[in-house]
């Protein structure tokens, strides 16, 4: 299992993208109570301070930043 963060302006499309390409999509959350950061440069900070997989650099956008993460892959069970 993968855990993946990242910043957008437009979760709904970022949320689509991530769903169709990533097997085993679950646990979306939104970052700072489903607000946006105050900026772009915020939302990085946060982005860089979480653990697991993140999309390196991206274009400058206009509009509110918000930060995402998720987990994806494959869940192992082990029975005992």
């Amino acid at each position: 299992m993968t855990h993946y963060s990242g910043i957008t302006t437009d979760l709904a499309t970022r949320k689509a993208t991530h769903k169709r390409t990533k097997e085993g999509f679950r646990n979306w959350k939104v970052a700072n109570n489903g607000q946006p950061f105050p900026s772009r440069e915020e939302a990085q900070d946060w982005e860089d301070e979480q653990p697991g997989e993140h999309h390196q650099g991206g274009k400058d956008a206009d509009g509110d930043w918000y930060g995402y993460s998720f987990d994806y892959g494959v869940r192992l069970v082990i029975k005992t």
